[in-house]
């Protein structure tokens, strides 16, 4: 699944590189980099139970606690699947809007 949304971002990206669809894309891409950068390289992430979290663990994130910074910016908005973080909604979002208006 994450291989996929990431060709489509990508595709979008490098379709109309300026657009204001590829426009968020960058911000959403900046916002997770800030959260990743200042939490050892891991996506934290909030409103999931420790079994649902190490059930679904890939190694790239870890569960929130109060020595997570930028919380704002981790994952912790509920969608359909799991939980997105501001940046990952930025980045659907700007890729909606990249294959909606631009192509």
């Amino acid at each position: 699944m994450n291989f996929v949304l990431s060709i489509l971002i990508a595709m979008a990206v490098l379709s109309s590189p300026n657009s204001d669809g590829a426009q968020m894309i960058y911000t959403g891409i900046l916002l997770n980099s800030i959260a990743l950068a200042t939490n050892n390289w891991q996506m934290p992430v909030y409103g999931v139970s420790v079994k649902q979290f190490e059930k679904r663990n890939d190694g790239r994130h870890q569960l929130g606690n109060a020595n997570t910074n930028f919380k704002f910016l981790c994952d912790y908005i509920p969608i359909g699947i799991g939980v997105a973080s501001p940046g990952d909604l930025l980045m659907f979002l700007g890729t909606f809007l990249v294959y909606e208006y631009d192509f």
